[in-house]
C-alpha cells in the first residue's frame, strides 16, 4: 500500500472573485429597496420589496429554504408574516394581502430539490467542492483552492471543521497510531475517511473495522460517520 501523495499547494481566493460571481452568483445579497409605500401599492410591488429585505430564499413546493452562513436551511414562511404586514401602508394593511405577498415570493422562487447538494459536490469542471465552516474547498488532482461561501453552490450541509492552511492534525495522528499500530491500517483508515468526502459512491467501497467492544477503533468509526453534513 502506498501512502498519500504530496500535499497540494493551497491558493486563497479573494472574497470578491469575478469568475465566482459568474459561476455561482454574488456572495452579497442585493441591497434593500425603498421602504416608503403608498396605500395603492400592488401585491407584486410589495412582494418585490419584501424579497429585497429577506435573505436569499428558494422554495421546493411549499417548503421554504433560507441561505445563511454558507448553507441553505429549511424554514417556515410563517416567520415572515409580520414583515409582510409591516411593509404595507397602515390604511390598507390586511392579513390576506400579507399571505398573497408571501405566495408571490414562493411561486417566484421555486426550484427543483435536485439542485441542492449535501456538503460536497462536483462543479462543472469535475473538481470536488467541500463545504467547510471556513469556506469551500475546491480540489483537483494537484491543486486545492479555498473559496468564499456562495449561495450558488446550493449546499444544505456543512462540515463542522474549519480548514486552516498549514495546520497539522498531530494529536489525531498520534491517537490513530496508538489505536492502529500497523501503519498500513492507519493509512487505510485515513484513505477511507477521505472517501467519505467524495461526492458520489462510484468506487462502491466499504470499510469493516473489527476488534473488542468499546475500543477506540469504534469511536473513530462513529466520528467518521458523523462528520459529513446531511441533506434535508
Amino acid at each position: 500500500m502506498t501512502g498519500p501523495g504530496p500535499i497540494p499547494q493551497v491558493k486563497q481566493e479573494p472574497p470578491c472573485n469575478e469568475k465566482l460571481k459568474e459561476e455561482y452568483g454574488d456572495a452579497k445579497h442585493e441591497p434593500e429597496q425603498g421602504s416608503v409605500l403608498d396605500e395603492y401599492a400592488t401585491e407584486q410591488q410589495l412582494a418585490a420589496i419584501l424579497k429585497a429585505k429577506l435573505p436569499p430564499i428558494r422554495c421546493v413546493g411549499e417548503q421554504w429554504f433560507v441561505y445563511e452562513n454558507g448553507t441553505w436551511k429549511k424554514t417556515n414562511r410563517d416567520i415572515y408574516k409580520s414583515r409582510a404586514l409591516s411593509i404595507q401602508h397602515p390604511k390598507k394593511r390586511t392579513a390576506r394581502k400579507a399571505n398573497n405577498v408571501l405566495s408571490h415570493i414562493e411561486y417566484e422562487q421555486q426550484t427543483s430539490g435536485e439542485e441542492f447538494y449535501s456538503f460536497c459536490r462536483f462543479d462543472k469542471y469535475g473538481e470536488i467542492l467541500i463545504n467547510c465552516a471556513s469556506g469551500v474547498l475546491r480540489l483537483s488532482h494537484n491543486n486545492l483552492t479555498v473559496l468564499p461561501h456562495q449561495e450558488g453552490f446550493m449546499f444544505t450541509g456543512q462540515l463542522a471543521a474549519a480548514y486552516r492552511q498549514g495546520v497539522q492534525a498531530n494529536m489525531f495522528k498520534q491517537i490513530l497510531l496508538q489505536t492502529l499500530p500497523d501503519p498500513e491500517d492507519g493509512q487505510l483508515f485515513e484513505l477511507f475517511a477521505g472517501y467519505l468526502l467524495f461526492p458520489d459512491c462510484r468506487f462502491e467501497t466499504d470499510l469493516v473495522c473489527y476488534g473488542p467492544g468499546g475500543s477506540l477503533v469504534q469511536d473513530f468509526a462513529r466520528l467518521a460517520a458523523k462528520a459529513p453534513g446531511r441533506a434535508p
